[in-house]
């Protein structure tokens, strides 16, 4: 896979680089500067016309999706073929074994990625569940379950928790 900046889009028709900058305008040479050049269209609006109630409910908590990789240390065997074949092919010599080495250690890295969504909770909410498990006999700062707070927890969870405590 090749990377490729934003500002590396290649010539245009006149032969030329073109980049993200080429989108922004210049202020003329009459001294006008970019906030002249750049109009707001923004809808004016009046206080009592927002509906601060309608703003809240539309927001959502922050959600982020990651990739969790369970063979972190065969990436430490990537990074030394990475510098074989990058001294390697400086050096003019054949480093096609090297590279079929780190093609499998890579491929083995990223076969381990098991995806995850992460939610964001604010503190209002981690206050009101840490109390929904203390009322349920659960302690909210065990690192484990035990098998009697199992039971506590609603069916669902609790099929998840075993499952989780299984591997």
């Amino acid at each position: 896979m090749s990377e490729q900046s934003l500002t590396d889009a290649g010539p245009d028709e006149e032969g030329r680089e073109v980049s993200l900058a080429d989108a922004t305008p210049e202020p003329d040479d009459d001294g006008d500067d970019l906030d002249e050049l750049i109009e707001d269209a923004t809808e004016d609006m009046a206080e009592d016309d927002f509906d601060f109630g309608a703003f809240v409910d539309g927001v959502r908590p922050t959600r982020r999706a990651v990739v969790l990789y369970q063979h972190n240390d065969v990436r430490a065997e990537v990074d030394i073929l990475s510098e074989k074949v990058r001294v390697g092919k400086m050096a003019g010599e054949d480093v096609s074994e090297y590279e079929t080495l780190l093609q499998q250690a890579a491929e083995h890295v990223l076969s381990s990625g098991r995806k995850v969504i992460v939610e964001a909770r604010g503190s209002d909410w981690q206050q009101q569940f840490r109390k929904d498990m203390k009322a349920r006999g659960i302690d909210p700062y065990a690192k484990k379950f035990r098998a009697d707070q199992l039971e506590k927890l609603p069916e669902a969870k609790r099929e998840k928790r075993l499952a989780e405590h299984r591997d």
